[in-house]
């Protein structure tokens, strides 16, 4: 990675404008109506330039493989929104009434690239590279495609003397990118609360270490419109046949395309002990997705591989607890504060054929992020293993003693795409949890964070697993543990890396169980000390406040992977997240 970056060019050159205005009025007492509108543009100059060095073909000389890129893009947004708030009250119930609408416009401009690509005399432009030094291998105009969203929308709020709370509203709203029958979508949602401890029979109970207890619960729906601008439509491309300009299908459209709604129900409740000083939290949720975006196949005879659509029902569930105690004595005091929450989503439905024959192919009953792949055996110990023919093997050439095993889940005595199934492991950890301490001494403070994650899995790839990728060297997690000739029968039956080879072949790197790793971590995320002056100092000095303090960020891992950040995208070389230490001085005026 040292190496990329003293040898590459990557400069980015971005401009932000944004401009808001807005007029708030008062008709008549308790009715504000409020005018907003903002303006953002965005102009971005990108410069690449990558050296034949730095993209493992040195041996073929400077500037021989060297490739450059020029990027502009040009986009503005802009958003007009009027809403109306009525305030009353009377023998302590309180209403607010609020009704609104709203006009976005996104992504309206262009952008151009310009790829460049060696042989090059040398890398001698790369400091400066503008594409001006060569000749243009591709230029591409494209025009942003505008996205339109327009709502109207309102909501009740009723408050009864902080007994009895009730929340409604309805939105409506409307997006350009969907099909014409399906541009709009309604969506509404209620929530009510009730403070028991407020109420008289509660009191009555005279129960003093207890201060707080209410209920919440709620129902919304919610829309989804996060595709492609052009997803609902088909579209051209320009394109030079023969010597002729014109213009080719691009994609397919899909005019019934439409909104993704989401169905949720929320039930919680609150409560407090010892003056409220300790805190509980208790949320259970449910979540109901249907007609959700998706690109779905389509016959080849088409002229397509897929199309967007609507189409399935996912199912998430989950709970989330926080609890908190704090106290505060006359020179110091401290707050602990935990948190942890599981979710679980299933796949209702699928577009997808029955595979009666092939269940663990099943898409419906699984979970979104549910890996897919061959489930692993250990190794090949010895070349009898290759050679029974009662022992399934994929085709892959060159199998030998030390390459992986895999499971012949249809008994047809080879390992081929019929045998890759859910693995019932996903990506996505299902439990979080959070700590937080902190506490204070006279002028002195401190804070501690710590995080976890648990019930993640990701795949090691790249160079986590294939030895010599991109002409790289070995790591010395795979030097220390893989197959050899020169081990004993033991010391094999006992390594985790398969034998060491450049040929990266299809039968050991595939995704499997057997690089298939749990990603669950406990980290110490931040740690802080600062200390804050006295007020007579600060008095002195003229300001309001003076605070020295220092601290650390991810300074401590705990996991399973060792070798990558368990938090990296998949098991292979990424940036990981860095120690951080600050130290600093914060000053109010």
């Amino acid at each position: 990675p040292i190496y990329y970056m003293e040898n590459n060019t990557n400069e980015n050159r971005i401009m932000r404008m944004t401009g808001n205005a807005f007029l708030r009025i008062t008709p008549i007492k308790d009715l504000r109506i409020e005018l907003s509108g903002s303006a953002q543009y965005y102009d971005k100059d990108s410069n690449t330039y990558y050296t034949t060095a730095a993209s493992g073909n040195w041996a073929q000389g400077e500037g021989a493989k060297s490739s450059g890129s020029h990027l502009t893009e040009r986009t503005w947004e802009t958003l007009l929104q009027a809403v109306a708030n009525y305030d009353f009250s009377f023998g302590g119930h309180t209403f607010n009434i609020m009704a609104g609408a709203s006009s976005e416009k996104s992504n309206t401009g262009f952008s151009t690239n310009q790829s460049f690509s060696g042989p090059f005399p040398n890398d001698a432009i790369q400091g400066s590279f503008d594409g001006s030094k060569v000749s243009v291998k591709t230029n591409t105009v494209t025009e942003k495609t505008q996205k339109n969203l327009a709502s109207v929308f309102g909501r009740l709020q009723y408050n009864y003397k902080e007994k009895y709370m009730f929340s409604g509203s309805l939105r409506y709203d409307g997006c350009s990118i969907f099909g014409a029958d399906n541009k709009w979508g309604v969506f509404p949602a209620v929530s009510a609360g009730w403070m028991i401890s407020n109420e008289n029979f509660f009191k009555k109970l005279n129960l003093p270490w207890w201060n707080t207890l209410k209920f919440r619960v709620s129902y919304g729906e919610t829309g989804n419109n996060n595709i492609s601008n052009t997803a609902a439509y088909a579209t051209l491309s320009a394109v030079t046949y023969a010597g002729q300009a014109g213009y080719q299908a691009n994609s397919l459209g899909n005019p019934d395309l439409g909104w993704e709604k989401t169905k949720s129900a929320d039930f919680a409740v609150d409560l407090g002990f010892v003056n409220n000083r300790i805190q509980l939290s208790l949320d259970y949720y449910t979540k109901r997705t249907s007609d959700l975006l998706y690109q779905v196949p389509v016959p080849g005879a088409s002229g397509f591989s897929t199309v967007w659509d609507n189409l399935g029902d996912i199912d998430n569930k989950g709970f989330e607890i926080e609890l908190e105690h704090r106290k505060n004595f006359r020179n110091w005091g401290y707050s602990v504060k935990g948190n942890f929450s599981y979710a679980k989503n299933k796949i209702i439905s699928a577009d997808e054929p029955d595979n009666v024959d092939k269940p663990w192919q099943r898409r419906a009953g699984t979970s979104i992020d549910e890996m897919y792949g061959y489930i692993a055996e250990g190794l090949f110990q010895t070349w009898d293993e290759i050679n029974d023919p009662d022992i399934a093997k994929t085709t892959a050439s060159n199998l030998q003693p030390g390459d992986i095993r895999y499971k012949d889940l249809n008994g047809d005595g080879v390992i081929n795409d019929d045998d890759r199934g859910y693995l019932g492991k996903n990506s996505t950890p299902d439990k979080i949890v959070g700590l937080a301490l902190s506490g204070n001494w006279k002028n002195f403070d401190f804070s501690v964070l710590f995080q976890a994650a648990l019930g993640g899995n990701t795949w090691f790839t790249g160079s986590a697993i294939w030895p010599f990728e991109s002409k790289a060297s070995v790591s010395q997690d795979v030097l220390n543990n893989y197959w050899s000739t020169n081990n004993t029968a033991e010391q094999n039956a006992n390594v985790f890396y398969p034998r060491l080879s450049s040929d990266h072949s299809d039968n050991n790197y595939i995704e499997s169980t057997y690089w298939l790793k749990s990603s669950d971590y406990l980290r110490l995320k931040n740690v802080e000390i600062g200390y804050r002056l006295p007020k007579s100092v600060n008095k002195f000095l003229g300001v309001e406040e003076l605070r020295f303090y220092a601290n650390a960020v991810n300074l401590i891992t705990w996991d399973h992977m060792k070798i990558f950040d368990p938090e990296s995208p998949n098991g292979a070389v990424n940036y990981p997240q860095m120690k951080v230490f600050n130290f600093g001085v914060h000053v109010s005026f």
